[in-house]
């Protein structure tokens, strides 16, 4: 549970503090999601927008829950502002990674409103459906 301010600053030069502060702050988001029916990009906006969850979630480690929302939120915030730049890149690593466009979830081939519709799409299933089946989704379509 969340204690506290949820600056980072006030967690000061502390690594186990910053580290728990990142962990609270991630399951409340995903708790608030989950039961409130609050769509995750407005979460994300009433904590302060995507720099303030950068500034609490920056430090966690790689495979944990913050650092795999914090990887989906700046993902889906590129793919809606770099639409054109992140179908390029899908359809390029297609020649590369062979990529079950099913799991993903992205048309073949995809336009920049498909890779942006894949990231709300992959964003709002990992704070309403089974995390771990949304994480596999997302891993693929980044693959």
């Amino acid at each position: 549970m969340v204690s506290g301010s949820l600056d980072p600053a006030d967690a000061g030069a502390d690594p186990a503090r910053q580290i728990e502060l990142a962990h609270d702050t991630a399951w409340a988001v995903l708790r608030a999601a989950r039961t409130g029916g609050r769509a995750p990009v407005d979460l994300v906006e009433r904590m302060g927008g995507l720099d303030e969850l950068t500034a609490l979630w920056r430090h966690a480690e790689p495979a944990t829950l913050p650092s795999s929302l914090l990887t989906l939120h700046v993902l889906r915030a590129w793919c809606r502002t770099q639409g054109a730049e992140a179908a390029r890149i899908y359809r390029a690593g297609l020649t590369r990674a062979e990529v079950s466009h099913a799991v993903a979830g992205v048309v073949d081939p995809p336009g920049p409103q498909d890779m942006a519709d894949l990231a709300d799409a992959v964003l709002t299933s990992t704070y309403r459906d089974d995390l771990a089946i949304a994480l596999e989704r997302a891993a693929r379509s980044a693959r």
